[in-house]
């Protein structure tokens, strides 16, 4: 477990970096692709653009959106905005998905132990699928131990309880805390195609949905649920 690498990403940097906080990784999926169990993925926020100071956002590269293998347990992928309040939009590290996929989540996570703080996601060109998606399928079983710390969903549109802005799909003591829901229609949705969820734990966070919009702030159809 010690000694694991640290990986940088900044999206204004050129190609050819290296990784290294003097040289970043441009393009985040390409920390992903490099990233072993364990490593560390520090991700930089874009420069404001001139309305409101809002973050442009990080896409993927080419029209695929980002995944966490199953074999990259224990990455922790950390957004390095100024601030640590999720509601604040000023500077944060903003992640949306790409403009010409469609039925797939921004960002799935397929590993066990993977950690993701201090993010703001928003879908692309998706619609009705979630913006993180911890998820198990029949050939991926028990996948465990996710956190989801300090971040931000922004305009989830999934409609269901396998659709939820934050979606845990047959995944095992997930934790989803402090994080910011923002106009999401089912704001965390818990599913289970191939076996119940367990032990996951639902604290300090906030809710805010539109009436035209809230099919439901978590939204379960199975599974051990926890809400502090």
């Amino acid at each position: 477990w010690w000694g694991k690498k640290v990986y940088f990403v900044d999206n204004e940097a050129g190609t050819g970096g290296n990784g290294t906080m003097g040289a970043p990784y441009k393009y985040l999926e390409t920390a992903i692709t490099a990233a072993r169990s364990w490593d560390t993925i520090y991700v930089r926020p874009r420069t404001p653009d001139n309305v409101g100071g809002d973050p442009q956002a990080i896409v993927p590269n080419t029209a695929t959106n980002w995944s966490i293998a199953n074999s990259k347990n224990g990455v922790q992928l950390i957004g390095c905005g100024v601030g640590y309040d999720p509601r604040t939009a000023a500077y944060q590290t903003r992640l949306q998905g790409h403009a010409d996929v469609t039925g797939t989540a921004p960002l799935t996570v397929l590993g066990s132990y993977v950690n993701l703080e201090n993010l703001s996601i928003k879908r692309g060109g998706s619609n009705g699928v979630p913006l993180v998606n911890f998820y198990t399928t029949s050939s991926v079983i028990n996948c465990f131990g996710g956190t989801v710390n300090n971040c931000r969903f922004h305009m989830g549109n999934g409609t269901t309880a396998s659709t939820g802005a934050m979606q845990i799909e047959s995944y095992w003591y997930a934790v989803i805390a402090n994080s910011y829901f923002d106009r999401c229609s089912v704001a965390i949705g818990i599913s289970s195609s191939t076996s119940e969820p367990v032990g996951i734990r639902i604290t300090g966070n906030t809710f805010c949905l539109t009436a035209a919009s809230n099919y439901g702030d978590i939204w379960s159809t199975g599974g051990v649920v926890r809400i502090l």
